[in-house]
């Protein structure tokens, strides 16, 4: 088990001297060893760090080459078969030198080609560079458990390809953000293959490979793996008995390594499976483990210890709660790679697995996909029903209950919207609301108009499919991967083995589901297998407590307006903590434990739709608010009545909201969030409804941003309401504080001056001679870098 990295660019040849630094930005996946190649004729560089499971030697170093070195391989993942393939090939004539499963797949390229991969049983994500054909070949395995990333541009002649996103940073830092990445993910929770969270970087398919001539970057990228997809084969007893044997034969073959080993057992069916299965066949006790929580509802320790007696394991129990949940966060963020709204459960065990020394282990994932463990394969069958509501099912939107809201995506055939119905997090119009993107931009990124290839009938096969190409692959395996990686252990995953996996395929629907009862099959194959206690029994799932662990989770910088009334919700019990941990994720903002210091919300007229002095007055502000909001521990967030879009140098996107001159929408929008923010701004006395609206029950501080001509005229009676209700009024010129004060009288609320402001991003003029006599008046409000032309050197004018 490995990580590897591999750059390959003619245009700027001198990138392969960072092939060090993207290897070792993934050094927690292998720190065993580490190895470079850099080709001698052509600007190709692989990196490889190795956590070394088969043959512990040095033989195993990688990148490997033949001996002619002719052919080099970086290679991540294990061949459960190696040793099928060894003997074959050394009937053909080659040598072997060392005892890896990576020499084996390095000469089985040689033999076969680009057919080896077809004989390949495991998991796996390779590079094969060909000197003499002068070819790059990067492959993945059958199942997608090992990730592999790769960015291609054949014009530059440039491709580069790791292990995880992180290190494409090390190649260009900067690496520019996939513009769309935070509406898949406020969908789905994950980002679905192949797209990532970085522009111009995909995920290879599982089953395929991509091979690429690099004399002429030509790229040729192929399927090699096809599930079955013909007539059943297998019925009742017969289906039975070949499930039986693939499983408990896929276990032996996932028990070899010469490291240690060992299983999770949650106590659930799957992983009590795949611990008797293993106890079966190992001389000595196998080692288990399991989380236990201190909130008891969610122990499953009884399941737990009924199983490790019976196999008689050493077995080792580790209790969790929010303490060192809260302990263990920096670090789990950081692990994460990239967003997912799962994945901390995986970050615990791993982490105890490697506490106690094993390097490997053995978990019971593919389960509830491959047998019909989720609500999903009864639910199904209402999706065609539904979708004959049509416009309808649009209805849910107005719903406070959240799966009520994802009726909407009903409205769409495609195989990602039916899963979308079952799994998603928000619906389209909340995503259009939460990035400002438009709700047809939201549809065609997600791909809802899109024809059904999966989902066509209510068929459980279908569903199953659906389970692994969405949440299998996208969710568990590469949570799965990423976490164990980062604790440098390796997880196993037998029912993902080709032979379970065709067994599955080959049986007929009504042997492998039943309605009725999940699982059904998987519990009459193993019936004998396994206590009555473990099967007879309410699926708990591999859970925590998560609702009130994160209970004291927030985010600080700038946010989006609704987001302090998410906090609200949850807190209330009103939202569920996976749609507020994936809010919290997407925001791209420091998540922290503990609240922020004050809630602001900076309500304009107009800040980025034109160029005037108020609207520049408002971009420095906006920008000046947010760099002071990540510094206090403060929440920000703006809101404008003209604008659709902001201008993402002086504010995000997905911390702006817009209502293009739909007034009441913006005032109702103030009525019905003022109250979940302690501090208002509002940037013009225009909108002076707002303040006036709420000037009776608001507690909050109300700050008036003031300017020039608007101000210099009595007010109206409404402006006026507005102007003694705040508890401050900010205006940029001395003119402007005394014209105020003059008319409106000396009950006036305070009037300070906050003078005006240079753009931070103003261009360096080519004559500045003429702006001599304007530089005593600008103050700095941004803590943004102002150009490096002669001007003073402005000071920081701290909003308290």
């Amino acid at each position: 088990m490995c990580r590897i990295a591999g750059i390959i660019d003619f245009t700027q040849p001198e990138n392969c001297h960072r092939i060090t630094a993207m290897r070792d930005s993934m050094l927690h996946g292998g720190p065993d060893d580490a190895g470079i190649f850099h080709a001698p004729a052509v600007p190709l560089s692989f990196g490889v760090r190795r956590l070394s499971l088969l043959d512990l030697s040095l033989q195993g170093h990688q990148p490997m080459q033949t001996a002619d070195g002719r052919y080099h391989i970086a290679f991540n993942g294990e061949l459960y078969n190696f040793a099928d393939i060894r003997r074959e090939l050394q009937q053909a004539g080659h040598l072997f030198h060392s005892g890896t499963d990576t020499e084996v797949a390095l000469k089985a390229y040689v033999q076969w080609g680009l057919d080896c991969f077809q004989r390949f049983n495991g998991m796996f994500a390779l590079a094969v560079y060909d000197q003499t054909a002068n070819t790059l070949t990067l492959a993945r395995d059958h199942a997608g458990m090992k990730p592999l990333y790769y960015y291609v541009n054949a014009q530059q002649r440039q491709c580069y390809f790791g292990s995880e996103v992180r290190s494409f940073h090390q190649v260009r830092p900067g690496w520019p953000e996939d513009e769309h990445w935070r509406i898949r993910f406020l969908a789905y929770g994950h980002m679905p293959e192949p797209h990532t969270t970085l522009k111009d970087v995909y995920s290879l398919p599982k089953g395929h490979y991509m091979h690429i001539q690099l004399d002429s970057f030509q790229q040729l990228t192929q399927a090699w793996y096809q599930p079955y997809n013909g007539p059943a084969l297998l019925h009742g007893a017969a289906a039975n008995d070949a499930l039986h044997q693939s499983v408990e034969a896929a276990v032996k073959d996932h028990m070899i390594a010469d490291a240690p080993i060992g299983v999770f057992l949650s106590g659930g069916i799957d992983s009590s499976i795949i611990t008797t299965m293993a106890a079966r066949h190992h001389t000595q006790p196998i080692v288990t483990l399991s989380l236990d929580f201190e909130d008891a509802k969610y122990s499953e320790k009884e399941y737990q210890q009924i199983i490790a007696r019976q196999c008689g394991t050493t077995h080792h129990a580790f209790t969790i709660g929010e303490a060192q949940f809260q302990e263990q966060l920096p670090d789990i963020l950081m692990a994460l790679d990239q967003p997912s709204n799962d994945g901390i459960n995986a970050y615990f065990i791993c982490k105890y697995a490697r506490q106690i020394g094993l390097k490997a282990v053995l978990s019971g994932i593919g389960g509830d996909e491959l047998f019909g463990g989720y609500p999903s394969f009864k639910r199904q069958r209402w999706v065609k029903p539904l979708q004959t509501l049509g416009p309808l099912l649009g209805l849910g939107n107005w719903s406070a209950k959240d799966w009520i809201k994802r009726f909407s995506y009903l409205r769409h055939t495609s195989d990602a919207a039916q899963y979308l119905f079952h799994r998603g997090y928000f619906n389209s119009s909340q995503i259009s609301m939460l990035t400002g993107s438009s709700l047809q931009q939201v549809n065609d990124v997600l791909q809802l108009q899109a024809p059904a290839t999966m989902l066509r009938h209510n068929n459980p096969a279908q569903v199953s499919s659906m389970e692994q190409h969405f949440y299998l692959q996208n969710q568990l395996l590469r949570d799965t991967d990423v976490m164990s990686m980062w604790h440098s252990v390796e997880v196993r995953i037998p029912f993902l083995d080709k032979r379970v996996l065709q067994v599955c395929e080959q049986t007929d629907n009504r042997t492998r589901f039943n309605t009725g009862q999940p699982k059904q099959w998987l519990i009459q194959t193993f019936a004998n297998d396994l206590p009555e206690a473990i099967w007879n029994r309410k699926k708990m799932g591999f859970a925590f407590p998560f609702g009130k662990w994160m209970q004291p989770l927030s985010v600080r910088g700038a946010v989006h307006p609704e987001l302090p009334h998410f906090e609200k919700q949850f807190e209330n019990g009103h939202m569920q903590w996976s749609r507020y941990w994936a809010y919290l994720l997407s925001t791209g903002m420091p998540i922290q434990i503990g609240k922020p210091k004050r809630r602001m919300l900076f309500a304009s007229l107009r800040t980025f739709s034109a160029m005037g002095g108020i609207e520049k007055f408002n971009r420095a502000y906006a920008l000046a608010l947010q760099h002071n909001a990540l510094q206090h521990n403060w929440q920000v967030a703006h809101t404008s009545l003209y604008d659709a879009q902001p201008d993402a140098r002086y504010f995000p996107a997905q911390a702006f909201m817009g209502f293009r001159q739909h007034k009441w929408k913006f005032v109702w929008f103030f009525l019905r969030q003022h109250r979940h923010f302690d501090t208002h701004i509002l940037g013009h006395i225009n909108l002076s409804i707002c303040f006036a609206l709420t000037s009776r029950f608001s507690k909050a501080q109300r700050i008036m941003l003031t300017h020039g001509i608007e101000v210099w005229k009595a007010p109206s009676r409404l402006q006026k309401l507005a102007l003694y209700s705040c508890n401050a009024i900010w205006t940029v010129s001395n003119f402007s504080r005394r014209q105020l004060q003059h008319i409106n009288g000396p009950k006036l609320p305070v009037v300070q001056l906050f003078h005006n402001t240079l753009d931070p991003f103003l261009k360096k003029p080519q004559h500045n001679s003429n702006l001599v006599p304007c530089r005593p008046r600008f103050r700095r409000v941004t803590c943004s870098p102002l150009p490096a032309w002669p001007i003073p050197k402005p000071t920081k004018a701290t909003i308290k």
